[in-house]
């Protein structure tokens, strides 16, 4: 009973505590350590997909740190490289690890401006670097959304419902449609 208490309390999601009612409080820790450590890790990184890539690594560096001054608009400091084999017709993602969690959650803030973008720039989307079983979380989380946006859509066309974050605990909260208001 304290272990599934004490797993219930780590996280919303109940495949979390399912996978440890079978385990010693040791291993427990020890995979909780992990989780942790490997969620510190990807803590100042995004993913950047379908940015064009170049055969010059200094115009790929040049389109990330234009991208970045363009959402920021002020230098920041960052690395970057691509994830995956290199093929002919398709762009590999970027990982771009920033130097401190603020310049992330700054450009992450900004990412609205992307609808004002450059062309270049226009299907290019942006995401936290998380890990495989945060991606499977956020996939079903996003499925059960859309469900519920269905099911909503004929009960109330003023409300839907969103993913929202931090990334280690997101959920679905419904939130108001914006009403435009009519300029006569």
């Amino acid at each position: 009973m304290q272990l599934n208490n004490f797993c219930s309390t780590q996280s919303n999601d109940d495949n979390f505590a399912s996978q440890y009612t079978n385990t010693t409080p040791t291993e427990i820790a020890s995979n909780l350590s992990k989780t942790l450590n490997e969620r510190a890790n990807r803590a100042n990184n995004i993913m950047i997909f379908n940015l064009k890539e170049f055969d010059e690594k200094t115009k790929d560096e040049e389109s990330v740190n234009e991208l970045c001054t363009f959402i920021v608009e002020k230098d920041i400091n960052f690395k970057y490289s691509r994830l995956g084999k290199k093929e002919p017709e398709k762009s590999r993602p970027i990982k771009v690890e920033f130097s401190d969690t603020l310049s992330k959650n700054e450009f992450m803030g900004n990412l609205k401006k992307l609808k004002n973008a450059p062309t270049h720039f226009k299907n290019i989307s942006v995401k936290h670097n998380m890990s495989l079983d945060e991606r499977k979380i956020e996939k079903e989380l996003y499925s059960k959304a859309k469900d519920m946006n269905t099911k909503n859509h004929t009960q109330s066309k003023n409300e839907f419902f969103v993913i929202r974050v931090p990334i280690w605990n997101r959920k679905i909260v419904k939130v108001k449609k914006k009403q435009k208001i009519a300029v006569q």
